[in-house]
């Protein structure tokens, strides 16, 4: 039963990155000039619990979907609401040490 739970979820993600990517880069797919494309730009936030997975699927998709390589992956992933880090610039799920605990710090 959980290889097909994790095979929903997986599809699910795929079509999400893939939908979100397509929607998001189809202006700057046939730019009329480099600023247009730049003007254009958007950010889009997703929130998730384990948020790994998902920064995985939609990697996936810019690679199959815009041909970007490597060094073009524009997929990011981190904490949402809060500013801080500890004193050597960590953020980190809770931990048995509490070492630069996201919710410590003030992180969504």
């Amino acid at each position: 039963n959980k290889p097909t739970t994790i095979s929903h979820r997986r599809a699910f993600l795929s079509k999400i990155a893939g939908a979100t990517i397509a929607a998001t880069s189809a202006v700057t797919l046939n730019p009329s000039s480099a600023s247009a494309a730049d003007d254009n730009l958007q950010n889009v936030y997703w929130g998730a619990g384990c948020y790994w997975h998902v920064q995985h699927e939609f990697i996936l998709a810019e690679r199959s979907i815009l041909g970007r390589k490597d060094n073009e992956l524009t997929s990011l992933t981190g904490y949402a609401g809060g500013f801080k880090t500890d004193s050597e610039g960590r953020v980190c799920y809770h931990n048995f040490q509490s070492i630069a605990d996201y919710g410590k710090l003030g992180h969504g």
